[in-house]
């Protein structure tokens, strides 16, 4: 599983992943089912990469799928297929809700506005 910094809070930490603040450049891997037997014990089952990084990942099953997630489509992922990842230049514009916190500090500001009308609060 390959996750940018806006998408890690969901199917990445939920497999097991570390979520990344939401406006980092970072991107990160997890390997979801690792094959471990007598002679293969995987070690590189995840980690952080850099914004410049750039992931590879050849299909070894003659019909694989690559998915991406709150997609309703599989692509066909045939053997020798390559799939390369990396972040865009383009940054994502995000909306953020305010929380408790700040949304009692703006009523509290409403709140002094009206109580001093010829005052002006920047």
């Amino acid at each position: 599983m390959i996750s940018t910094a806006t998408g890690s809070n969901a199917w990445h930490k939920s497999a097991g992943g570390k979520a990344l603040p939401p406006l980092s450049r970072e991107f990160q891997y997890l390997v979801r089912e690792p094959f471990s037997g007598r002679l293969m014990h995987p070690s590189l089952l995840g980690g952080p990469l850099a914004p410049e990084d750039v992931v590879e990942v050849e299909s070894l099953m003659e019909r694989g799928i690559a998915v991406v997630d709150s997609s309703e489509r599989a692509f066909p992922f045939r053997k020798g297929s390559v799939l390369r990842i990396r972040i865009s230049p383009r940054r994502l514009k995000c909306i953020e809700f305010p929380g408790p916190e700040e949304e009692r500090a703006a009523q509290e500001i409403a709140r002094e506005r009206k109580a001093m009308p010829n005052v002006r609060l920047s």
